[in-house]
């Protein structure tokens, strides 16, 4: 059955999600919403699809059956809190909302008007992601001692993408690395690890801008350790999962260019490669978010559970260090 969506902010992120709900056999019509009218004619004159700035005639519009969220965090709970009152599905972008209250009260409203809330976690829907989640699911791993989630930037030493990026977006706005990318890796373990965490320690560092952190090393408990790595500025690029289980150590190494998960054998030596599937992550998350809108059956979705827990291990780091 095909539906039609609506992208509420035309940016870097909801124009990459117009673009990804334009290949998708399943979504027939798209209608852009911003304020900026530059924003609006540039999607426009590219996409050709349907703009507006008048936020109400998405919420009149019977027609429109979900939205997908994209614009400042601030305003992420009004609009979804709106969108849902208007029997709307939403998808909304990091962070969802400030506070678990807003979170309780959301949920509430979906399901009391049996509609679907989700996070556009997109980190968990990477193929190897997925790949991995299925080995832990099978009881691949014996007894897992140790994980390890990377996400190094070295974004300081890229002048085309991530200098340019981290001065005049986050510099700028005071987004540091924790509101840049805590999500994506604490949403991992969370995925893969389970909800039953505890912070035990924590170093957080301003290594380039005394007001804002650029470099974070977490260490939960699940029952296992976990270690987060998280910097703008540290060498060399790296961003991957690394599992250490009594019998075997597993690589995910998100740069390599073959698609598969790395396996190491302690006992023998022996080394196996454990192949995924290339498919677009934001392809993937869209068309479950899709499949759910349409009440189908869909794999290991993030739910309201995963989202509080998100939530709370976010507003833990918040309350420790004012971040």
């Amino acid at each position: 059955m095909k539906i039609n969506i609506a992208v509420i902010g035309a940016g870097w992120w909801g124009t990459k999600l117009i673009r990804t709900l334009k290949a998708l056999d399943c979504v027939d019509q798209i209608i852009a919403c911003d304020l900026s009218q530059l924003n609006l004619q540039k999607v426009q004159s590219e996409f050709h699809i349907h703009t507006t700035s008048d936020i109400q005639s998405i919420w009149n519009n019977p027609n429109i059956s979900a939205v997908c969220i994209a614009t400042s965090p601030n305003s992420h709970y009004e609009l979804s809190r709106l969108a849902l009152l208007n029997g709307k599905h939403v998808m909304v972008e990091k962070p969802p909302v400030t506070t678990l209250n807003e979170l309780d009260e959301l949920h509430n409203i979906a399901k009391k008007n049996n509609k679907i809330y989700l996070l556009d976690a997109l980190y968990i829907y990477q193929p190897a992601v997925q790949k991995i989640k299925d080995l832990l699911l099978s009881n691949y791993f014996k007894e897992i001692r140790y994980v390890q989630l990377t996400r190094i930037g070295d974004e300081l030493r890229r002048p085309n993408a991530g200098l340019s990026r981290i001065e005049s977006a986050m510099y700028q706005n005071r987004v540091n690395v924790i509101d840049d990318l805590f999500y994506h890796d604490a949403g991992l373990m969370l995925y893969l690890c389970g909800h039953g965490v505890q912070l035990k320690s924590s170093e957080i560092l301003s290594l380039y801008n005394k007001e804002i952190c650029d470099t974070a090393n977490l260490h939960y408990l699940c029952p296992y350790p976990v270690r987060i790595e998280l910097s703008w500025t540290l060498l060399k690029r790296r961003r991957g999962i690394a599992i250490y289980d009594s019998e075997k150590i597993l690589e995910y190494d998100a740069f390599s260019s073959s698609p598969s998960l790395h396996v190491h054998w302690l006992a023998d030596g022996r080394s196996e490669n454990i192949a995924y599937s290339q498919e677009e992550p934001l392809l993937l998350m869209l068309q479950t978010f899709i499949r759910m809108c349409s009440n189908e059956t869909v794999r290991y979705p993030p739910d309201i559970h995963y989202m509080k827990s998100l939530m709370e291990l976010r507003l833990e780091l918040k309350d420790q260090f004012n971040l």
